[in-house]
């Protein structure tokens, strides 16, 4: 990742990514979710957000929405506007807000275990392009109409009193 500065003043900056494999696009991207868990007020924990934000987001498909008047949904908003800029800096690379916010269920999961421990799982993701729910032609599941990244098709959470 490079930066680029603008006027005199450096006051403007635009942050491109440069890579010519999907690899090296997933690792760029993984890279820039790491850095805004790393660099997040640790009161937030954004890592376990992510995974949660994951779950929601792919119970019933990863298509990069959810429904945000399901009261299920409380408090996604946060993993959400924390994922725009990287959602915005890999779009032209054909990496979708999907395939973003499943990079970042997967980074969250490897950040949050032990450090140094010889038996931490390494969650890769080898492909991109994963369609968002507005490119599905789901629109009539969707909250009024309009499926969006908070106004994705509405699900049923699984119930905290799992019986069988």
């Amino acid at each position: 990742i490079e930066d680029i500065c603008f006027p005199a003043d450096c006051v403007s900056w635009v942050e491109f990514v440069v890579a010519d494999t999907v690899a090296q696009v997933v690792a760029a991207a993984r890279a820039e979710i790491a850095g805004i868990i790393n660099d997040n007020n640790p009161d937030v924990n954004l890592a376990a957000k992510f995974v949660r934000h994951g779950f929601h987001d792919c119970v019933g498909g990863c298509d990069g929405c959810v429904d945000m008047l399901n009261g299920d949904n409380a408090g996604l908003d946060v993993p959400i506007e924390a994922l725009e800029p990287v959602v915005d800096m890999f779009a032209h690379f054909g990496v979708t807000r999907a395939d973003i916010w499943v990079l970042a269920a997967l980074e969250g999961s490897f950040t949050s275990q032990a450090d140094g421990d010889l038996d931490n799982k390494d969650f890769e993701m080898d492909w991109i392009g994963r369609p968002n729910c507005e490119d599905l032609n789901v629109a009539t599941d969707c909250v009024e109409d309009t499926c969006g990244q908070i106004r994705g098709p509405h699900r049923d959470l699984p119930s905290p009193s799992l019986d069988t």
